[in-house]
C-alpha cells in the first residue's frame, strides 16, 4: 500500500497516464472528441467574454463599439451559442452515469438489503466527490491566496473581487451549492456547472433505484424530470426575462434565476440518462442506412437550427423576440441540442458514424479529453490574468480574436496539464487505494 501511495505522486507515472492514447476497455471512444470540442467551444466564447465585456464598468478594448457590430454578424452566432456546449457536458455526464451504474443498481435490487444499499450509495457519492473536489479546492486555494500576485496594472483592481469572493464563500463550492448564491457573491462563478452536475448526480441515485425496481417507472420518472425542467426554464424566462448576452445589464437576474438553476438545466442531463439506458440495454449493432440517414439529417438540422435561429434576433435590424418566443427557446433549445449530440454519440458507438466517428474517436484526442476538467476550472483565471494585466487597450478584430483564442487555448491546456500532473491524477490513484481496487 505504501508503494502504491508513493507511486500515485510519481511524475513519470502520472505523465504516462495523462498522455496515454488508450481510451480504456469498453470505452465509448467518440466521447473524447465530443468532450474536447465542447471545452474548446467554451474557450472560444470565454475568450471574448472574460475581459472584453464581462465585468461591469470595465472595458479593456480600444474599440468597444465594435463589439455589438461583431455580435450582429452571422459568423459570431456560434460564439453566442456557447452555452449549448455546457448542455453537451450535461448530456455526457447523464449518459455515463446511466451507462456505468444501471447494471450495478439492478444487481443491488435483486439482492436487496439496507446495508448493501447504504454502502452502494456511499461509494456512489464518494466517487464523484473525490473525482471533482481535490483539484477544485486546490484551484480555489491558489486563486484565494495568490490571485493578488498574478498581475498588476491599471485594470488589475477589477480582477481582485475574484479572490475576495472565494475567501468568503469557498464553503459553498465545497458543498456544491454555490449555484444558489447571487452571481456577484459566487466564488469562481463559472463553477456553477459543477454544482448543477453534482446535484444531478445525487438525484440520479434515486432514479437508478427506480429503474432497477421497474424500468417503466424509472423511464416515466426521467420523463417527468425532463418535462419539469423544460417547464421551469420556460416559466423562469417568462418571469425574469433576459438572455445571457445582456446578463450584466440586468444585474445578473437572468444568470441567477434562469441560466444556472439546476431545475432549468436538468433537461439536457435527462437526455443523457435516456441515451445511457438505451446504449446499455440495446445490443450494439448498426442501424440500416435509411435509419442512419434520417438520424443524421434530423440531428444536423436540429443542431444548426438551435445554434443559428437566434440570428433572427441578434442581427442588425433583426426582429425582437417576444417573451413567449424567448421562453419557448429557453425551454426547448437545451434538450434539442442535447438530443442532437446524443445521436452523434449513439451513431458513432453503433457503427453509423463514418468519418465523424473517425474524427471524434481519434486517439490523439484522448489525452486532451482527460484534461478537459482541469481546463474548465483554470481557463477563466488564465484569461482574466491576461486581460487585466494589460497596460494597453485590446483592439478588437477578427484576426486578433482568433489569435487570442488560440493563445488562451494553448496556455489553458498547458496549465491544466501541470495541474493534472501534480494533483488530479494523484488523487484519482489514491481513490483506487482507498476503495481497495
Amino acid at each position: 500500500v505504501l508503494i502504491r501511495f508513493l507511486t500515485a505522486f510519481a511524475i513519470q507515472v502520472n505523465t504516462k497516464k495523462i498522455v496515454s492514447v488508450k481510451a480504456g476497455q469498453n470505452a465509448i471512444n467518440c466521447i473524447h472528441g465530443v468532450r474536447f470540442l465542447s471545452i474548446t467551444w467554451v474557450l472560444l466564447g470565454h475568450s471574448l467574454n472574460y475581459g472584453l465585456f464581462s465585468l461591469p464598468g470595465v472595458w479593456t478594448t480600444a474599440n468597444p463599439v465594435r463589439v455589438p457590430e461583431m455580435l450582429e454578424t452571422f459568423t459570431y452566432q456560434a460564439v453566442l451559442s456557447i452555452p449549448l456546449a455546457v448542455d453537451s457536458f450535461f448530456m455526457i455526464s447523464g449518459m455515463l452515469v446511466a451507462y456505468s451504474q444501471i447494471n450495478s443498481a439492478s444487481r443491488l435490487m435483486d439482492n436487496f438489503s439496507c446495508s448493501k444499499t447504504a454502502a452502494f450509495a456511499g461509494k456512489y457519492i464518494f466517487h464523484r466527490f473525490w473525482r471533482l473536489t481535490p483539484l477544485y479546492m486546490i484551484v480555489i486555494m491558489v486563486l484565494t491566496c495568490l490571485m493578488n500576485h498574478f498581475g498588476d496594472g491599471p485594470f488589475w483592481p477589477s480582477a481582485l473581487p475574484l479572490a475576495d469572493n472565494c475567501r468568503t464563500n469557498w464553503w459553498a463550492n465545497l458543498l456544491y451549492i454555490n449555484n444558489f448564491l447571487p452571481a456577484v457573491n459566487q466564488c469562481m462563478s463559472w463553477s456553477w456547472f459543477l454544482s448543477d452536475d453534482m446535484q444531478f448526480y445525487v438525484m440520479t441515485l434515486f432514479v437508478l433505484i427506480f429503474l432497477a425496481v421497474s424500468m417503466k417507472i424509472g423511464l416515466v420518472l426521467i420523463s417527468m424530470l425532463m418535462i419539469g425542467g423544460m417547464s421551469a426554464a420556460a416559466y423562469s424566462e417568462h418571469t425574469y426575462k433576459g438572455d445571457l448576452l445582456h446578463g450584466k445589464e440586468d444585474n445578473d437576474v437572468y444568470w441567477t434565476n434562469v441560466y444556472t438553476p439546476p431545475w432549468c438545466r436538468v433537461s439536457a442531463y435527462c437526455v443523457g440518462l435516456f441515451l445511457g439506458i438505451i446504449m446499455k440495454k440495446r445490443p450494439r449493432k448498426q442501424l440500416n442506412w435509411i435509419q442512419a440517414v434520417i438520424g443524421w439529417t434530423l440531428a444536423t438540422a436540429g443542431g444548426l437550427f438551435v445554434v443559428y435561429i437566434p440570428y433572427t434576433y441578434y442581427r442588425k435590424g433583426g426582429t425582437p423576440w417576444s417573451i413567449d418566443v424567448k421562453s419557448a427557446y429557453e425551454s426547448l433549445a437545451r434538450p434539442l441540442w442535447a438530443s442532437c449530440v446524443a445521436w452523434v454519440v449513439f451513431a458513432c458507438h453503433n457503427g453509423n458514424g463514418g468519418v465523424v466517428n473517425k474524427i471524434l474517436s481519434w486517439r490523439g484526442l484522448v489525452p486532451l479529453s482527460r484534461l478537459s476538467y482541469a481546463v474548465y476550472l483554470i481557463h477563466p483565471i488564465v484569461m482574466m490574468t491576461h486581460f487585466y494585466s494589460r497596460r494597453t487597450l485590446f483592439y478588437i478584430s477578427d484576426f486578433n480574436v482568433v489569435y487570442l483564442y488560440i493563445g488562451h487555448t494553448v496556455v489553458s491546456f498547458m496549465v491544466a496539464f501541470v495541474a493534472s500532473l501534480a494533483f488530479e491524477s494523484s488523487f484519482l490513484s489514491l481513490e483506487k487505494i482507498i476503495m481497495g481496487r
